[in-house]
């Protein structure tokens, strides 16, 4: 039963694309699960998060939110960067604190925005 089973799936993988299968980088894994829209709509998120970033980093008087700020913004890029090399975005020790990270720095730019509105 083994070597039959072992037998279809040697016949399948003919028929399989073994980059979209198995992606060595995390922007083809996204572009894989994702499509074309997807990814469109993910880029323009982490690109709203690098532009948040750089607001307050730039902007606030806080030492500590300005940190956060620019951290935020090395880990947007860094992250791009490192996702043609590997799949960095599939790991969730690296991408919930990440996210956390942006989420703060979102709502602080956020409130930065507010008060120079008033």
């Amino acid at each position: 039963m083994a070597g039959l089973y072992s037998y279809q799936i040697n016949q399948a993988l003919r028929w399989r694309s073994n980059l979209m299968s198995y992606p060595f980088s995390s922007l083809i894994g996204i572009w894989g699960e994702l499509g074309i829209i997807g990814t469109v709509i993910l880029v323009l998120v982490y690109a709203v998060v690098a532009r948040a970033s750089y607001h307050t980093w730039r902007t606030d008087k806080s030492p500590v939110w300005r940190a956060f700020g620019g951290t935020a913004l090395f880990t947007v890029l860094y992250l791009w960067a490192l996702a043609l090399f590997d799949s960095y975005m599939e790991q969730p020790s690296i991408m919930i604190p990440s996210w956390i990270l942006f989420l703060l720095v979102f709502l602080r730019n956020h409130l930065l925005l507010s008060e120079q509105s008033n």
